[in-house]
């Protein structure tokens, strides 16, 4: 079988969760047959390595409704035509509208559109959750829809007491952190875990801080009318590398975020044996289970109870830490790239 993949506009030096997807299962199913990767940004560095990829580097340009649609149905075909492939992945939950070629859709949100899905001979999610958000909303056929769960980076795991105290004395003055991860465009994430840390800090009087990890202006400049902003520290561009060790050491992890997609700041911080206080949403239970806190994303209230009920009780923080790392287990790449190459051979 010859498979093209299609990772137009995906950079694989990210440590966002469709470009994790892409190198861990990629890695280990190229060994069974022949892949041409299509790329418009290529670094042969970033890419796996097997002699079953032929990587195939393309000029596109992607900024408006009109150059996507005439990418995909037009130059893609291109691309495409001498290589004469079996089957075409699509990992940007859009297809082509004039390949005839069987398409596999890779969806990790609810943001596609009715034609992608209709035209998609099978649709790949990352939840549960989110696979019944798409029955309900496009009218699809529920055999359609696969529900596939990835894992995080094996990067993510614990931390010995110093290498905890060397990253803290760094970032937070030695001091315990909260640690806010969101990778969403939403600025009523960030708002609801400030208004949540400044009722924290008013019932507590404690010197913790909350480290927040995210690429916004936005973030910046609402710090600088906060009351407890010499509390809070903002961070852009943190590495994997950097993340791993924030993760690791955290007091504890919040993600009570609006998003229907893989939730993997969670599994993150479970495999690095830290609590998490999270959403209520199906997508966040489906992966922590009863390993972790839940809250309304929208109710600080209820998010600053939650941090001031674990940073009060020692056991149960233990406890959330133990189970974490115990749920984490259940997700990993070796499962998801076989459940992944089952999904290729059914696509016809």
């Amino acid at each position: 079988m010859i498979i093209a993949v299609n990772t137009i506009g995906i950079s694989l030096d990210k440590t966002d969760y469709k470009s994790l997807f892409i190198k861990e299962v990629f890695e280990r199913i190229a060994q069974q047959n022949q892949f041409f990767f299509i790329f418009n940004k290529l670094n042969k560095d970033e890419f796996i390595s097997s002699k079953k990829i032929t990587l195939i580097p393309v000029k596109s340009a992607l900024q408006n409704k009109l150059a996507l649609k005439c990418w995909y149905d037009i130059k893609l075909p291109i691309a495409l035509k001498k290589h004469k492939p079996d089957l075409l992945i699509q990992m940007n939950g859009i297809c082509s509208t004039t390949i005839s070629t069987p398409q596999l859709l890779m969806l990790t949100d609810n943001i596609s559109t009715k034609k992608n899905i209709v035209k998609a001979k099978q649709i790949i999610v990352s939840s549960q959750f989110l696979k019944n958000q798409i029955v309900e909303k496009y009218q699809v056929d529920n055999n359609k829809i696969n529900v596939i769960y990835g894992g995080a980076s094996s990067n993510f795991k614990p931390l010995n007491f110093d290498e905890i105290m060397q990253t803290k004395e760094g970032y937070t003055d030695a001091r315990e952190y909260f640690l806010f991860n969101d990778n969403t465009t939403s600025q009523s994430n960030v708002m609801n875990v400030l208004k949540a840390f400044s009722s924290f800090k008013k019932w507590q009087r404690s010197n913790m801080k909350l480290l927040i990890v995210k690429d916004s202006n936005d973030t910046e400049e609402k710090l600088k009318t906060y009351k407890f902003r010499d509390d809070v520290v903002l961070l852009n561009d943190v590495s994997e590398n950097q993340l791993t060790r924030l993760t690791a050491s955290a007091y504890c992890v919040l993600y009570p975020s609006f998003s229907d997609g893989f939730p993997l700041q969670i599994l993150q911080a479970m495999q690095s044996s830290v609590p998490v206080i999270a959403s209520n949403a199906g997508n966040m239970i489906e992966i922590g289970d009863e390993a972790i806190l839940y809250v309304k994303p929208n109710s600080p209230e209820e998010i600053a109870e939650k941090m001031q009920l674990i940073y009060k009780d020692e056991n149960l923080k233990s406890k959330l830490s133990k189970e974490g790392l115990q749920q984490a287990l259940k997700f990993n790449w070796d499962k998801a790239a076989e459940s992944f190459w089952d999904v290729i051979k059914n696509t016809n």
